[in-house]
């Protein structure tokens, strides 16, 4: 951090170099100046001194997102709130951009959603922003950003095609996908996105039930490309999910183990863990409908199965069956019916901690906060070592 005296031979140089004309050439250097104004003013907490850099600088034509940069690597969690309050008050586009940015960059959806509306932001701050919604799994976000990277054509376009594609799968927006992979999949197309777009499409056909079209799609995935991998987890998938059985539900998992990110991946291992201990029928028939439900993404439905499947197995398979209810009744925004199933589970056992926390979660969803708190820290007095006691704590301190 500098001192005094060098902060404020800083804040004097730059108001020299804004008050005193500036020769052409010297624009580098003037930039420069208030660049380190910027940095020294939010060094020291002085946002006004800071927004008015950013003003300085974004008249003297740098780039939004560079100003961005700069900002997130010099500001304080303390300082984020009344900076942005401080720019916000200036309104220029350049401003609500470098907004749009650090929402992006600490996660603020909520923020990112209210900024972008009627903005055309620059390609760079338009890739951040479509990486860290893809990241948070943000697809909404995600498609807005890279929609307006391929309307704007030239190597953003090109490179925006196949993770706006993801998005639009994530958001169930068949058609829009389709034809976004139908783009990159084109006949005699050959291309690093091929593979990837293969296993895309796939994903999509599975979310809609055209499993035999996923299962063709999956086979042209090459070996020895890294996507062959996800095809065999999404090809597993589907033939537990047809059949259930003890020797296919260990395929599962061995497949998942191979590629862990996946979305589809932590689905992979519940469904493998289920499988092996399948109840007789019905329950065995009700617990199959479910999975393959909720792999299509009909989260209600594979709720209503997963209900049905819990009251007809055995007691010890009644918890990780009712997890999964209660989370499909969470995905499809069912507050209320997910903390019923919650509440009904007992958290006296191994999954103590997630019937703890996912009690929590829809409690504060639904405006508990006392009582959600209450469940975080019984998390942490009667699971202390359980890993998901860092997730109790995260909860406690947001």
């Amino acid at each position: 951090m500098p001192s005094r005296l060098l902060s404020a031979s800083l804040a004097l140089w730059a108001s020299v170099a804004v008050t005193q004309p500036t020769p052409p050439g010297d624009a580098r250097l003037s930039r420069m100046v208030r660049r380190q104004q910027l940095v020294a003013s939010l060094q020291r907490d002085d946002v006004e001194a800071a927004a008015e850099a950013v003003d300085a600088l974004l008249a003297g034509g740098t780039d939004p997102f560079e100003l961005a940069l700069t900002i997130q690597s010099s500001l304080s969690p303390r300082t984020g709130r009344r900076l942005h309050d401080a720019l916000g008050r200036h309104g220029s586009p350049g401003v609500t951009e470098i907004l749009l940015s650090l929402a992006a960059a600490r996660g603020d959806w909520d923020a990112v959603d209210s900024l972008r509306a009627g903005l055309a932001p620059s390609a760079r701050t338009l890739s951040f922003v479509g990486e860290k919604a893809r990241e948070d799994r943000r697809p909404e976000i995600a498609a807005w950003a890279y929609e307006a990277l391929r309307r704007a054509g030239g190597p953003w376009g090109g490179e925006a095609a196949l993770p706006l594609a993801e998005a639009l799968v994530e958001l169930d927006r068949v058609g829009e996908a389709e034809s976004v992979l139908e783009r990159v999949l084109r006949p005699g197309g050959v291309s690093p996105e091929r593979a990837p777009a293969l296993v895309l499409r796939a994903r999509l056909c599975l979310r809609v039930g055209r499993d035999e079209e996923a299962l063709e799609v999956l086979r042209s995935v090459p070996r020895g490309r890294p996507e062959r991998a996800q095809a065999d987890v999404l090809e597993a998938l589907v033939r537990f999910t047809e059949t259930g059985g003890d020797s296919l539900a260990a395929h599962l998992e061995r497949m998942a183990a191979r590629c862990p990110d996946l979305p589809e991946a932590n689905d992979a291992f519940d469904f493998a863990r289920l499988g092996r201990r399948l109840p007789p029928e019905p329950a065995g028939g009700r617990l199959l409908a479910g999975m393959r439900e909720e792999l299509r993404r009909r989260w209600a439905s594979a709720a209503e199965q997963y209900a049905a499947a819990r009251l007809a197995s055995p007691a010890e398979l009644a918890v990780p069956i009712g997890i999964r209810e209660a989370r499909c009744w969470e995905r499809a925004g069912e507050w209320e019916r997910a903390l019923k199933a919650w509440a009904q589970l007992s958290s006296n056992h191994d999954g103590g901690p997630v019937v703890l926390l996912g009690l929590g979660d829809c409690l504060r969803a639904l405006g508990k906060a006392d009582s959600a708190l209450a469940c975080y820290e019984a998390v942490l007095q009667r699971f202390p070592s359980s890993p998901h006691a860092s997730r109790a704590r995260a909860r406690i301190l947001e």
